[in-house]
């Protein structure tokens, strides 16, 4: 699980497998705090 503020990475992290969980609005300028989890193989 990472996650990543709508600013930042949240594409970066879908393009390498991460699927988003949920989200937590609230964070200064109208963005958002995004959870992404990955299910890993072994």
């Amino acid at each position: 699980m990472v996650s990543s503020f709508t600013f930042q990475a949240p594409g970066f992290c879908q393009r390498h497998g991460y699927v988003e969980a949920g989200r937590m609005p609230g964070i200064p300028g109208d963005h958002e705090d995004v959870y992404m989890l990955k299910r890993l193989t072994s």
